[in-house]
């Protein structure tokens, strides 16, 4: 078996160092097995993923995926799993190491078709929930109508988490980075996290009282968090023990967060299709298959990596490692459940009229003046002849001829002092990172009136 395999096989001590490989492994780098024998593992892979790989592949059986580097300098991407051995009287680690490029393709795939529906989808997801709130704001709490307007409106809300998760797979999603204390946002989560968690499940959290701090998206960071105890609790459906865990790595430059349930576990064939989107081993009633491969596309796109280490009848770990940073943590901010008002004026450049005029009848409706434009050449041609101040313009960052970001450019020109709030649904449209600027105003589409109005205001407000 060791032989024949497919998959490139190494045997290593604790060290890196590789005491045996076969065919396949040569075959994989390009050389021979007597070439990587004595070699260490951390050199086969590039400079910026051999942290990650000393800290994934010391629990075991782990299940992860990176870049090999050939000998003559080519990447690949595998996925790797890792399980501790005895081999000859002395602890050894086997390493089986899979070509997954083809499977890149096609998860790329997914991730293309997400990306391309995500512009127009979530225009008209932002009309649904906008219009129905409205209309919820005209009826009364008897109106026989009423029923049904909400049942639409929480129809969109789920339609539109659906297009968030499958934006997070394929790290599509907007991030909004801030420095953040781990420990914090865990503890934060306590109270909803025990509310996710039956009588019969001892929820543990062991969080390490000098925890370097990270740099990524508190909302994000969250969702990954509740995936994960969720996942958790799904495997226990009688009971058992959930720990949350946070942990600097030995050389300090990752923050680690593991999440273990004592539940049913999973074999290898399962552990390795996990983080795949709309894999699911539950009923197709209870589950989208997409709350893994979110949690896996939200820590790739921060600069993490995530490995999950499972056995039959043993529990489930899933282990994530965030870059730490000696920048000093943020506040967290308090969720705001009434949305202020204001006279400013604003001047909307959106080419798709549905959401326009809904922006604009919102922004009326809690005080605002509001201009409006169907394009940038429009919107710039109300900053050269609009008579009076403009405070915030609010833009698509996707329209034709001239987008938000060129249309931002020319405007500053003309009207310094007016700030600018962007708005989409879609990461590429702001850049290819998908990674906010802390300087640029945003809002993702879908977005409520209440998140609009509030947003309007801590932009005009600073």
């Amino acid at each position: 078996m060791f032989e024949k395999s497919p998959d490139a096989i190494f045997i290593e001590d604790m060290d890196g160092t590789v005491l045996d490989c076969n065919p396949a492994a040569a075959e994989l780098h390009g050389t021979s097995c007597e070439e990587l024998i004595g070699k260490n593992v951390r050199d086969l892979v590039p400079n910026d993923r051999r942290d990650a790989l000393i800290t994934l592949s010391t629990e075991g059986p782990t299940d992860f995926e990176g870049l090999s580097l050939t000998l003559d300098g080519r990447t690949i991407p595998v996925s790797i799993r890792t399980s501790k051995i005895d081999y000859m009287g002395r602890p050894a680690l086997l390493l089986h190491v899979r070509d997954i490029t083809e499977k890149k393709r096609e998860m790329e795939v997914v991730s293309r078709l997400a990306g391309g529906v995500a512009h127009d989808f979530n225009n008209l997801l932002t009309v649904i929930i906008g219009r129905c709130e409205v209309l919820l704001g005209r009826t009364t709490a008897n109106h026989p109508m009423r029923q049904d307007i909400v049942l639409v409106h929480d129809a969109a809300q789920k339609a539109a988490a659906i297009t968030r998760q499958l934006l997070a797979f394929g790290r599509k999603q907007v991030l909004k980075p801030r420095v953040l204390e781990l420990n914090e946002v865990v503890r934060n989560m306590d109270m909803i996290l025990r509310s996710l968690s039956p009588e019969s499940i001892e929820l543990y959290m062991k969080l390490s009282p000098a925890l370097r701090n990270v740099e990524a998206d508190p909302g994000q960071i969250e969702q990954v968090i509740m995936n994960l105890v969720v996942n958790g609790v799904d495997a226990m459906p009688h009971g058992g023990k959930l720990i949350i865990e946070t942990s600097n790595s030995d050389d300090g430059r990752y923050v680690n967060l593991s999440v273990k349930d004592s539940g049913r576990g999973m074999d290898s064939e399962t552990l390795s299709h996990i983080f795949e989107p709309f894999f699911t081993t539950k009923d197709k009633a209870r589950g989208t298959g997409l709350g893994l491969s979110t949690v896996y596309g939200i820590i790739k796109q921060s600069g993490g990596h995530i490995s999950a280490a499972s056995e039959p009848n043993k529990g489930t770990a899933f282990n994530i490692a965030l870059p730490a940073t000696d920048r000093i943590a943020e506040p967290l901010e308090e969720a705001r459940f009434e949305a202020p008002r204001g006279n400013e004026t604003i001047l909307i450049a959106e080419d798709a009229d549905m959401v326009r005029e809904l922006t604009r009848e919102i922004l009326e409706a809690y005080g605002y003046r509001v201009l409006e434009a169907p394009d940038g050449e429009s919107a710039l041609e109300i900053c050269k002849t609009h008579a009076g101040d403009i405070q915030v313009m609010l833009t698509d960052v996707v329209m034709p001829r001239m987008d938000g970001r060129q249309l931002a450019q020319e405007a500053a020109r003309l009207r310094p002092g007016m700030k600018v709030l962007f708005m989409s649904g879609y990461s590429e449209e702001i850049g290819k990172t998908g990674i906010l600027d802390p300087n640029v105003h945003f809002i993702e589409k879908p977005f409520t009136t209440i998140s609009l109005a509030v947003k309007i205001r801590d932009v005009i407000d600073g």
